[in-house]
């Protein structure tokens, strides 16, 4: 393991070779990667996905208070698997994915 903190960017091409990488650089592989979530809405557990999305994360064992990740999403990629709240994730009941492209957490 790496004595430097590990950093993982999905914004790296899919392509790249994480040998390549720099030591104590940990690349997010975007084809093998996937986003999504559990809420519950109006008592019942809704799932979805996030479609597009990226993510820089810094961690290393030794410096648990310095480790942080954050995640850009395209609002427009995000889907819910309900037929009625689906279609209205990206309107203004919900994400405005059109006033609002992205989302960082």
């Amino acid at each position: 393991m790496p004595a430097g903190p590990i950093r993982a960017s999905s914004n790296a091409s899919a392509s790249a070779d994480p040998a390549e990488a720099p030591t104590g650089n940990w690349v997010v592989d975007p084809e093998a990667s996937r986003l999504g979530f559990t809420v519950s809405f109006s008592g019942k557990t809704l799932t979805g996905t996030i479609g597009n999305w990226s993510a820089d994360v810094t961690f290393s064992p030794e410096a648990l208070g310095e480790a942080k990740a954050i995640v850009t999403v395209q609002t427009g990629s995000v889907t819910v698997e309900d037929s009625f709240v689906g279609p209205q994730v990206q309107g203004t009941d919900g994400l405005k994915s059109g006033e609002f492209p992205q989302a960082r957490l």
